[in-house]
Parts: C-alpha cells; sequence; structure tokens
C-alpha cells in the first residue's frame, strides 16, 4: 500500500539582493501530521528537470532551501515508502 507525501511549504522569501537569491522553507509530513525525518526536497526547471538546488529534512521534517531567481521552478518532495510529490511554484 504506498501512502502519500504531504508537504507543507512555507515561502520564506528572504531577499538577499547581492546573490538575487531567497530561502524556501518548510516541514514535510505524513497523512497523519508526523515529521518526516530524512525526506529529499529538491527544485528542478521545469524545461529540462535539471537540479537546481536540494535538501534533506531535519529530525522534525523541516528543511530550508535556497532559491536562485530563475523564473518557475519544480518542488519535488520524496521519501522512502511514500509516493514522489513535485509541484510548480515560482
Amino acid at each position: 500500500m504506498s501512502r502519500k507525501l504531504v508537504f507543507s511549504i512555507v515561502f520564506a522569501c528572504i531577499s538577499n539582493f547581492i546573490l538575487c537569491q531567497s530561502q524556501v522553507s518548510g516541514t514535510i509530513i505524513d497523512p497523519q501530521n508526523q515529521p518526516i525525518e530524512l525526506a529529499s526536497v529538491v527544485l528542478l526547471n521545469p524545461k529540462d528537470s535539471t537540479v537546481v538546488n536540494y535538501s534533506i529534512t531535519d529530525n522534525k521534517g523541516h528543511f530550508k532551501i535556497i532559491e536562485p531567481k530563475q523564473g518557475p521552478l519544480l518542488f519535488q518532495a520524496s521519501s522512502l515508502g511514500f509516493n514522489k510529490t513535485t509541484e510548480l511554484f515560482g
């Protein structure tokens, strides 16, 4: 039985004018609202699915990832035993 990977993303857009980057942070949770430790969080280029940046969740399911200002990106979250989730944002 496959389990759904539920994620909540808190877009903490912290402007960094020097590097033209933002920070995306959030929490990856399961359907019972329990944090998922060591989930992979990846930002992908929607044109060719190349990896732009990535992170791994901590023991509370939290992640922080730098988002370069380059237009829309795919946000992908995955963890062993869960279905991969991909969303377009930006």
